[in-house]
């Protein structure tokens, strides 16, 4: 009989103290972001091409493993991305056609992924530079990918990633605004004879 008080007596304290409405539920919301007023400067390295690059922004020549001449990343540190341009000469061993073809399939790799990726065409600065830009919709690396050429000489490709796994919904407000940047590069984006 002993056995079964003391067993209910514990059973009992147990109930007791592990019962706390101290529970408050979390509010399912992002944090807001504080976006910076959007200026910009013009890039104008001994590069072959320049363009318009947000005042926030860190423009650098890529030094990393497999760079080459004239590669150029634009950091955004305060929202964690990085767009990456990729030059190359159109020469025999460049062709346009195979810079182009390249470019697609890294769009496209992200098709097992992605739930949609349109094509658009795009413009530089000058009518001779055109071009185009994919927008990757889902849970891809990058959601937004372009290339822009002169079809003669200059081949530029970019591509915007986020240095750190994201959620396409989670980071849509500092996507959309890092598109506009990318968008206002295109547009302003010229070459060096």
């Amino acid at each position: 009989m002993k056995s079964i008080i003391s067993f209910f007596s514990i059973l009992y304290i147990i109930v007791i103290t592990s019962c706390h409405n101290d529970y408050v539920p979390k509010k399912r919301e992002f944090e807001q972001i504080d976006l910076p007023v959007k200026s910009y400067h013009t890039y104008n390295k001994e590069i072959p091409y320049s363009f318009e690059i947000p005042d926030y922004a860190i423009a650098q020549e890529d030094h990393s493993n497999g760079a080459e001449p004239y590669w150029v990343n634009i950091r955004y540190p305060e929202m964690n991305a990085t767009l990456h341009l990729s030059y190359k000469t159109i020469s025999p061993k460049n062709t346009l056609q195979g810079l182009v073809h390249d470019t697609r399939m890294l769009s496209w790799k992200h098709e097992s992924v992605a739930s949609n990726i349109e094509e658009y065409e795009i413009q530089g600065a000058d009518s001779n530079t055109t071009g185009l830009r994919y927008e990757v919709s889902g849970k891809a690396a990058t959601a937004f990918q372009f290339f822009l050429t002169d079809n003669k000489k200059h081949f530029l490709r970019g591509a915007l990633y986020f240095d750190s796994h994201t959620e396409p919904d989670s980071v849509a407000p500092v996507f959309n605004f890092l598109h506009e940047d990318a968008m206002k590069l295109i547009g302003s984006l010229r070459w060096r004879e």
